[in-house]
């Protein structure tokens, strides 16, 4: 057994292994394994002195082993999980719609939110699709191709959808009258197929509510 070996008391408090090291004179007082992130060397050197001791029967030589066990899985699993979690939020962190959350506005902007993202589903149309055709969380109403086409030639049938998120395409009176009655600023209804809503004003409000708190994109 080494120095350091030597210098190191184990006790057992209800079948744990608590170790702690006898610091020489002048000698820092904290355990080198005592850090947030334990290394593989501090764990093995542990291990073995807590084997090495001729205190231990052979029961609790059997809890040291399954407890060890237990960690190293856990271990494991924490680290595999890190990559996916760091770039989970990454994204989320870049998402309009999670600042939006995160800008509150009370439940106003919640409501607008259901009802652009789960009614209206405003999202298919004014939302950017990515190689997959996937809707570009990124940059969420913020204008894009329209991505239907009429079933019969129509030469006034828009190419485009305008941008929404953000900095709506008009007042907050003009949307909320467009949500309400179908009618633009234009004094006539929007071409298809932008549909012809209804909603009563307590939505259309909420609506243009959500638009406005969400981060627009350049």
């Amino acid at each position: 057994m080494t120095d350091t070996e030597a210098k190191r008391k184990t006790q057992l408090d209800s079948g744990h292994v608590v170790v702690t090291a006898i610091p020489e004179d002048g000698e820092s007082s904290m355990d080198p394994c005592d850090t947030s992130v334990a290394s593989a060397k501090c764990i093995i050197e542990q291990v073995t002195i807590m084997f090495s001791g001729s205190q231990f029967d052979r029961g609790h030589r059997s809890s040291l082993v399954l407890h060890l066990a237990v960690f190293s899985i856990s271990a494991a699993i924490a680290l595999a999980l890190i990559p996916d979690g760091v770039t989970r939020a990454f994204a989320q962190n870049n998402n309009p719609q999670r600042q939006s959350e995160r800008a509150g506005g009370g439940p106003e902007v919640a409501r607008g939110k259901y009802v652009v993202e789960g009614v209206a589903m405003c999202g298919e149309c004014h939302t950017p699709r990515d190689s997959n055709g996937n809707l570009d969380q990124t940059r969420w109403l913020q204008g894009a191709p329209v991505p239907y086409l009429s079933a019969k030639h129509d030469s006034n049938w828009p190419l485009d959808a305008p941008r929404i998120g953000g900095i709506p395409p008009a007042s907050d009176d003009d949307m909320i009258k467009l949500l309400t009655t179908g009618i633009w600023t234009t004094g006539n209804r929007l071409r298809l197929p932008m549909p012809q809503f209804r909603m009563d004003r307590s939505d259309a409000e909420a609506v243009v509510a959500y638009l406005k708190s969400l981060t627009p994109q350049q």
